[in-house]
């Protein structure tokens, strides 16, 4: 049996910006419409869900652009357009999930969300989604000459949209070598960025758990601090995509990034139940958490740690001398 790839995973994850988006966005129009709060609860989940996923979605693409780039038929220019919608879909994406997770913070520390918060995130979902089908129609141009609008491989090159031109890896890593400065200052933005995130999350779950001088805290004070926490995994993300795009070549089919990946969508994941479910709101002063609250908040340190500890082992299994970013 053929031994499975990134490559592979890519083939099965682009399916989840496409179709989950299709899902969360119908649904959050119908509960919309129906004025149902579990349906709007559940569909600004999935929202920042397919937020999440669609960062392993991205980067496994170019573990598949290195697949078949040896295969008859490749084009370069084609490749490169899918690259530069998925970078556009991509950013439209987080800034949705960014909003939908703002609504469901709402929502649990006002009980409702804002009317602009819900506003703006009708708007970037249904952009995401028109961004998300138009990578989606590129990536599938690249192998299926049979739906594009042209036969011709040269005519379909020459139709290249110039829009996703810049967002292309030889773009951006021509631009981050002409301006050095670029690199240092995402380096900045994402140690920031981790710090912020990384206090939050050790302050938010070590109340759960009930250690020292803490387990007098009201949760409900504390999850005034998430946003912080979402703004500092923001930060992180971005830097980190910048990094990525400007050498690909250095974080592709390298375990420790793969697992840094992995714990970091886990951990993005876990940040829905300190938002939704109504345990944590019960812990006022001196109280105790659940068993399953206590193995979600010491899930989440570890995740986190984790994200920490496969990053930092990134150059030492590449020897990259700029592979040293988180």
């Amino acid at each position: 049996m053929p031994a499975v790839t990134l490559a592979h995973a890519h083939l099965l994850l682009n399916h989840v910006p496409t179709l989950g988006l299709v899902f969360a966005v119908a649904l959050f129009l119908l509960s919309l419409v129906r004025s149902n709060v579990e349906m709007l609860t559940a569909s600004l989940a999935a929202l920042f869900l397919v937020a999440i996923m669609a960062f392993p979605t991205f980067m496994t693409g170019y573990a598949a652009r290195v697949a078949i780039r040896s295969t008859p038929g490749f084009s370069q220019p084609l490749t490169d357009a899918h690259q530069g919608a998925a970078v556009m879909a991509l950013i439209m994406v987080e800034i949705a999930g960014a909003a939908a997770w703002a609504a469901l913070w709402q929502q649990r520390r006002h009980g409702h969300p804002r009317r602009w918060t819900l506003i703006s995130v009708v708007v970037l979902s249904l952009v995401s989604l028109g961004l998300v089908t138009r990578a989606a129609n590129m990536g599938g141009d690249i192998s299926h000459p049979e739906i594009r609008f042209t036969q011709d491989l040269h005519e379909a090159e020459a139709a290249v949209p110039n829009d996703v031109k810049g967002l292309t890896t030889p773009a951006i890593s021509l631009l981050v070598t002409d301006y050095r400065y670029i690199w240092p200052i995402c380096e900045v933005f994402h140690f920031v960025g981790l710090a912020l995130l990384m206090g939050v999350v050790l302050v938010i779950n070590l109340r759960i758990l009930g250690v020292g001088s803490l387990k007098g805290v009201d949760y409900r004070h504390l999850h005034t601090m998430l946003p912080w926490g979402v703004a500092g995994f923001t930060f992180n993300a971005i830097s980190g995509m910048v990094f990525f795009i400007a050498q690909p070549q250095t974080y592709t089919l390298n375990l420790s990034f793969d697992l840094k990946i992995l714990a970091f969508v886990l951990a993005g994941v876990t940040v829905l139940y300190q938002t939704i479910f109504d345990e944590p709101w019960t812990l006022t002063n001196y109280d105790g958490a659940s068993r399953m609250a206590k193995l979600m908040a010491a899930s989440q340190i570890m995740l986190w740690f984790g994200v920490l500890y496969f990053g930092r082992m990134i150059p030492y299994l590449t020897g990259g001398a700029q592979a040293g970013a988180l």
